[in-house]
C-alpha cells in the first residue's frame, strides 16, 4: 500500500509508502522496468517499488502541481487535469491533458512535449499538431504503437495513427446520447475509460 489518509482525503506529498499523499489520481501505467506512473492533479508521479522489502516510494515526475500549460523539463512542466497515461516500448508516457484538450508526451528523462492537439478545444482529424480534441480522457495503445483515447466532453473515439503522425475518428457522431449504429452516426455519452486488445 502507498498513500497516506490525512484526514481530508487528499494531498500532495512525495515519499515512502504511508508517507505518500495523492489528491487526485486519475490513470496509471507501468513502464518496461515496473515503475508506476500516476496521473494526479497537476502532476504526473513516479512509483518506484523494493521487493527486498515491501516497499514503495513516490516521487514527481513531471508537473509543478499549479493548472496551467507548458512544455518543459520535469516539473517546470504544466498540466490541466491529465487523466489516461499509456506507455510506448521505448518507455516514452503519453498523457491525455483534459482541460489543455492535448496529448502531451512525456519522455523517461522527463522533457515534456505536446504530440497532438492544437492550442483550443474542438473538432478536427488530421495531423497531429493541427487537430483538436475536445477533453480527452482515456487514452491505450495496441500492438502497433497507435493509440486511441477517448473524448469525455467530445463525445468521440479518436485515433492516433503513430507511423501516419495522424489523428482520425474512429466511432462516435459528437452528439451526447446512445445509439448502436455505424461508426460515424453512433453516439456516446461521455466515453471516459479504454483498453485496446491485440486483435
Amino acid at each position: 500500500v502507498i498513500g497516506a489518509y490525512n484526514g481530508s482525503g487528499c494531498g500532495d506529498n512525495d515519499g515512502n509508502d504511508t508517507q505518500a499523499q495523492f489528491r487526485d489520481i486519475r490513470g496509471m501505467a507501468f513502464d518496461s522496468s515496473g515503475n508506476l506512473f500516476v496521473s494526479d492533479d497537476a502532476k504526473i508521479k513516479k512509483i518506484t517499488f523494493d521487493i527486498s522489502d515491501n516497499s514503495a516510494s513516490s516521487t514527481t515526475f513531471a508537473g509543478n502541481g499549479e493548472w496551467g500549460f507548458n512544455d518543459g523539463e520535469g516539473i517546470d512542466a504544466q498540466f490541466r487535469e491529465p487523466a489516461g497515461i499509456t506507455i510506448d516500448s521505448s518507455d516514452n508516457l503519453y498523457v491525455a491533458d483534459r482541460h489543455n484538450h492535448r496529448i502531451r508526451k512525456i519522455t523517461p528523462s522527463g522533457e515534456v512535449s505536446t504530440y497532438a492537439g492544437a492550442n483550443n478545444d474542438g473538432f478536427q482529424d488530421g495531423s497531429l499538431l493541427s487537430s483538436r480534441f475536445r477533453s480527452p480522457f482515456g487514452i491505450s495503445s495496441d500492438s502497433n504503437g497507435d493509440m486511441y483515447i477517448t473524448e469525455i466532453d467530445g463525445h468521440r473515439i479518436r485515433k492516433i495513427d503513430v507511423s501516419e503522425s495522424t489523428v482520425s475518428t474512429v466511432a462516435g457522431s459528437g452528439m451526447y446520447g446512445h445509439l448502436d449504429s455505424d461508426l460515424q452516426s453512433s453516439k456516446f455519452k461521455r466515453p471516459s475509460g479504454i483498453v485496446s486488445t491485440s486483435s
